[in-house]
This record gives C-alpha cells, sequence and structure tokens, in this order.
C-alpha cells in the first residue's frame, strides 16, 4: 500500500517554486540596486572640465592561449576629457612547459572615466602587429585586434586595479585578466 499524499506532495512542490521564485527576484533587486549604487558613485564623482590624465600601468594575471598560462602587460596612456589613447602591449605563456607564446604590440583608442574621485574604468580597442608560435610549429605575424576594460582605485599618483584584454587575430585570439599597478597623473 502506498501511503504517499498526492495532494501534500503538491503542496509542497507549490511551496519550493514560490521560494524559487522570491529568490530569483531576489537576487533581481539585488543585482538592479548595485547597478543603481555602482551609477550613483560614478555620477556622484562630478565630471572635471579639461581631464587631462597619463599612466604607466603594469600588469600581471592569467591568460588563455589554447591552454591557459601566465599573462602580463604594459601600457602607457595619456586620457584627455573622455577620450582614451594607448600604446598597449601584451604577452601570453602558456601550455605544457610554456611552450605556446603570443605577444603583442598595439594602439589602442577608447573612453574613460572623467569623474574627480578614487574609482576609474576604461575601455578601449585599436589594432596590433601580433606574434604567435605554438609549441615551437611555426612563428606566425598577424594583425589583430586588441580589445581592453580596466578598472582602478587611484590616488594622485599611483593606483591599483584589474584589467581584462582580448587579441582576436586570425593566427590564434588569446585573453587574459590581470593585477595591475599604475604610476602617473592619475587625479
Amino acid at each position: 500500500m502506498d501511503s504517499r499524499d498526492p495532494l501534500g506532495e503538491a503542496v509542497q512542490a507549490d511551496r519550493l517554486s514560490r521560494a524559487a521564485e522570491r529568490l530569483r527576484l531576489s537576487a533581481y533587486v539585488a543585482l538592479v540596486l548595485t547597478a543603481s549604487a555602482a551609477a550613483a558613485v560614478d555620477l556622484a564623482a562630478q565630471p572635471l572640465p579639461g581631464v587631462e590624465r597619463f599612466w604607466l600601468a603594469v600588469g600581471v594575471g592569467g591568460g588563455i592561449l589554447e591552454e591557459s598560462g601566465a599573462a602580463f602587460s604594459v601600457d602607457f596612456a595619456r586620457q584627455r576629457d573622455a577620450r582614451l589613447l594607448a600604446l598597449h602591449a601584451t604577452a601570453v605563456l602558456a601550455g605544457y612547459e610554456l611552450s605556446h607564446i603570443a605577444g603583442e604590440i598595439g594602439v589602442l583608442y577608447g573612453r574613460a572615466s572623467t569623474g574627480s574621485g578614487a574609482a576609474r574604468w576604461n575601455a578601449a580597442a585599436g589594432l596590433s602587429f601580433v606574434q604567435v608560435d605554438i609549441s615551437g610549429r611555426e612563428l606566425r605575424n598577424t594583425v589583430g585586434l586588441p580589445i581592453s576594460v580596466q578598472g582602478s582605485l587611484d590616488a594622485p599618483h599611483v593606483g591599483i586595479g584589474m584589467a581584462g584584454f582580448a587579441n582576436l587575430n586570425p593566427a590564434e585570439p588569446y585573453v587574459g585578466l590581470l593585477l595591475t599597478l599604475r604610476v602617473g597623473r592619475l587625479r
């Protein structure tokens, strides 16, 4: 004889469904409030007229070039108002015995935050010369599309942050995530 109560199971399933819906709604509300707070912080840092900044940024982290490995970057950037122009170089060493190597040097143009606060962000894309060597098979030279997104907390002359980069090229696309140190006229 089956002693299960089908009505009780249906009620319990309905309660679980409602709890999951409330949890999903709470997550959406938290996401919206977080985004609103971030936007408010950015808006609270009033744009400065005639903003001109420049910096050297060095980054170290992880990257993927067919396999995971180490990534490095060096950027020299100049910001005028919201416009950003940067000389950008990255390298990824990956694979068994670091046998996969890719590097680029290029120019990026993009947008940067203009507020007077310590929090900064920028996003840029451009054109680069890329060299890729996968396991010593063949050194390939090509042109790539570098993309960079950075966020940092800056004092007047030094800052620390995170950067993500990608290079889309016909030889071997690669990506990286870095911890960065910035030095220059930042505020």
